[in-house]
């Protein structure tokens, strides 16, 4: 099978080393090249080396009229990935877009919608779709093993420099945007449209940052209620990145979401883990019996993200993740931020 024939638009957002998995993939994807986009360059520098030494850099224009390209994938800073998007969808490729798209819903459904029209692939970046404990959750929450959900609790801390903490004064919400994206997809996945939605987004003021660094947003269902936690003054955040689903007959636990192996063997270089506590057993052995725990093999965060991204330009496999679940996803996202 011919392989996909595909470039990078931007080298801004923190995942543009998705080119790595684009170029490690070989018998899959046919790497073009990259381009820099407008104040990217000094971010660029910063990373060519470790990132782009295996890609060729061309201009945006190379990479909108190249007659021969399937697909772009859309990596630069968070403000501009809806336009950028556009631009590629206008020529007719399918298009990977990091998360979240730009803050603006109304341009970000517009976007979604020529996708739709247009009949091309549109898949966003949310590598914790992919992640291989998250996959088994869905899988438990579907085949009704932990009976009705009530609860999710997400979070996804961290510790960034002061003066990327500020960064995120450039966009609503501050850090419930820039990372919190990823945990109310993944309530929206197992639990589905809340009634309600509660936003508290704060700064810490640590380091004087000014930001908004620290969200907290609750989600009301008719028979729960869930949270997503995102904190960016945190020590050790990174590791106490976790998801819990409860149910009426048991509960799951994600923690580590992912985890760095250091140093690692090869590509595949996180782990995740998993503890399962049933309520039948429980009940057996006590209030203080924890579950059971397993540690899943080691995995790449973009590497199944990105053969999936394949299989939907093939037409191997339908994405799951619809138009209109991403138009929906966005909006509680931006009503997460306050800005709706």
């Amino acid at each position: 099978m011919d392989r996909i024939k595909i470039a990078q638009i931007g080298v801004g957002h923190d995942h543009s080393d998705l080119i790595t998995s684009l170029i490690r993939q070989s018998d899959i994807f046919d790497v073009k090249g990259f381009c820099v986009c407008d104040g990217e360059e000094s971010h660029y520098e910063l990373v060519r080396d470790q990132f782009f030494s295996g890609a060729t850099r061309v201009t945006l224009d190379d990479i909108l009229n190249d007659p021969e390209l399937d697909a772009v994938a859309i990596e630069t800073t968070e403000a501009n990935l809806t336009k950028y998007a556009r631009l590629a969808l206008e020529r007719g490729l399918h298009v990977h877009m990091d998360k979240p798209g730009s803050a603006d819903h109304a341009a970000f459904t517009e976007m979604v919608r020529l996708a739709e029209k247009k009949n091309l692939v549109f898949h966003v970046g949310y590598m914790y779709r992919y992640n291989p404990a998250v996959e088994y959750a869905r899988e438990v929450v579907k085949s009704g093993k932990l009976g009705t959900v009530y609860s999710v609790e997400a979070q996804m801390n961290g510790l960034h420099s002061a003066e990327k903490r500020q960064w995120m004064d450039s966009f609503p919400g501050g850090m419930q945007f820039f990372l919190g994206c990823h945990l109310i997809d993944l309530i929206v996945q197992l639990q589905g449209i809340p009634s309600e939605i509660i936003p508290c987004n704060k700064e810490t003021g640590f380091d004087g940052v000014t930001a908004t660094d620290f969200g907290m947003t609750v989600f009301k269902y008719p028979n729960g209620i869930s949270f997503a936690k995102a904190c960016d003054a945190e020590p050790g955040g990174f590791a106490r990145r976790q998801l819990v689903v409860c149910g009426e007959k048991g509960t799951l636990e994600i923690r580590p979401m992912e985890k760095y192996i250091v140093p690692a063997p090869d590509e595949k270089n996180m782990y995740t883990a998993i503890r399962e506590v049933y309520y039948d057993k429980a009940a057996k052995l006590g209030w203080n019996y924890d579950g059971e725990y397993r540690q899943l093999d080691p995995f790449n965060r973009y590497d199944h993200m990105t053969r999936s991204l394949a299989s939907y330009i093939r037409g191997e496999a339908k994405n799951p993740w619809t138009y209109d679940y991403e138009i929906a996803l966005h909006e509680i996202i931006s009503r997460a931020c306050g800005t709706l």
